[in-house]
């Protein structure tokens, strides 16, 4: 299942931000684990695997936004995600973060509706 929240992201907002969509051939890399963290991304187009380990896979559609947790505290990646077709992508950095924030609030309550939801998967994953 592809996750698709059109609730979340506000494109004509990240264009007043004036962060310009990065473009990515199908299977590559957009970040590793161990890689700095220091931006999150929402994709714009196309279709982005976040591996969370060998068998557990979720895939994410149009304006998803992952990579999240460097917005929160920048460490190293946890995940691996991948372009799994033509996709465009919008970094968003600290600065456009805090943009985003002080033009739409509520931007900052769907990020950690978002974060908690993620973190119960998570926490289901462990479980079983």
């Amino acid at each position: 299942m592809i996750e698709k929240r059109t609730d979340l992201i506000d494109f004509s907002l990240l264009a007043r931000s004036g962060q310009e969509p990065v473009s990515y051939a199908p299977g590559a890399a957009i970040f590793d684990v161990g890689d700095a963290d220091d931006m999150a991304y929402v994709v714009k187009s196309g279709t982005v695997e976040i591996h969370h380990g060998a068998d557990d896979v979720e895939t994410l559609g149009t304006s998803a936004l992952f990579g999240e947790l460097a917005l929160i505290e920048p460490r190293t990646r946890t995940t691996k995600a991948v372009a799994t077709s033509q996709v465009e992508i919008i970094p968003i950095t600290i600065r456009v973060f805090l943009f985003l924030i002080s033009e739409e609030p509520n931007f900052a309550l769907n990020v950690l509706k978002l974060l908690v939801r993620r973190l119960r998967t998570a926490d289901l994953r462990v479980a079983e």
